[in-house]
């Protein structure tokens, strides 16, 4: 891997930082209802949600977009790292997809 690969790759992966993702599906509950990591400093009940994932294509040209999924509510936040969100029926949410609160 070059110097210059390196770079870039670091580059990438800051731009995903939390400053555009606040946190992920930790575990999904059922098909409405997952834990997510936002934290009661974070949000209350009634905030919203959105979920976003990492849609990148393995072939050349290479590139990821950021899409956006669907949203959701908190219902209740659990401590100061985790809340539990329900999501709009239909959300194709899954675990490990990026969530950030709507402000």
């Amino acid at each position: 891997m070059t110097r210059t690969h390196l770079l870039l790759t670091a580059f990438a992966l800051t731009a995903c930082s939390p400053a555009h993702s606040k946190g992920v599906v930790a575990m999904k509950i059922s098909d409405t209802e997952a834990h997510v990591c936002v934290g009661r400093d974070e949000v209350g009940p009634g905030s919203e949600i959105e979920v976003l994932r990492n849609v990148c294509r393995r072939e050349k040209p290479y590139n990821c977009e950021l899409k956006r999924v669907g949203v959701g509510r908190v219902t209740e936040p659990l401590n100061d790292h985790y809340s539990v969100v329900t999501f709009t029926a239909g959300v194709p949410f899954q675990e490990g997809d990026l969530v950030r609160v709507v402000r």
